[in-house]
């Protein structure tokens, strides 16, 4: 027996995070759909849109520019799906841009911080998953705090961890 839902099969989707193809000789696309969730959607485009900016104006030698994702791209769940993939694709853009930057001198990471409580976005997320794990919360001053240092190291990792004990660089 098997099982069908209304929507359309996975095989016969195709994705875009540019609203192109990247290399066209690799992709043949036939037909395509758009499906977006408003808030999401806009994340994704306000990174891409001052990504593009740092890159176009450009931003001085030496510049360093931090994006914020979420350390719920690395630990979604069935609620927060939508959410956590872009999360990822916030930090997949910002990879991607940042190989550009390199050859200008400006320095892209992303900082994705955990749950925080006191935050409007933390506060919801606490009340449908409970209370973060770890040994301390992550504050918005202490998240303050670790993102003026990190802005002022010499060399930066392509993404960091952000929660209570401070800033981890994360594996490629």
């Amino acid at each position: 027996m098997s099982v069908r839902s209304g929507g359309p099969r996975v095989a016969d989707l195709a994705f875009q995070v540019f609203g192109r193809t990247l290399h066209p000789e690799w992709f043949s696309v036939r037909a395509h759909r758009r499906y977006a969730q408003a808030g999401w959607e806009a994340d994704v485009r306000i990174v891409f849109g001052w990504l593009r900016a740092a890159l176009r104006l450009p931003l001085a030698a030496g510049s360093r520019v931090i994006v914020f994702g979420s350390g719920a791209e690395l630990r979604g769940s069935p609620l927060s799906g939508g959410y956590a993939g872009a999360k990822a694709t916030v930090r997949l853009i910002t990879n991607y841009a940042a190989a550009d930057a390199r050859d200008m001198g400006i320095a892209m990471t992303t900082v994705l911080p955990v749950i925080t409580p006191g935050t409007a976005i933390g506060n919801t997320a606490i009340r449908a998953y409970g209370n973060p794990p770890g040994p301390s919360p992550l504050t918005p001053e202490f998240a303050g705090e670790r993102i003026l240092e990190l802005a002022a190291e010499p060399t930066l990792s392509s993404a960091y961890l952000l929660n209570g004990e401070g800033l981890a660089p994360l594996a490629k």
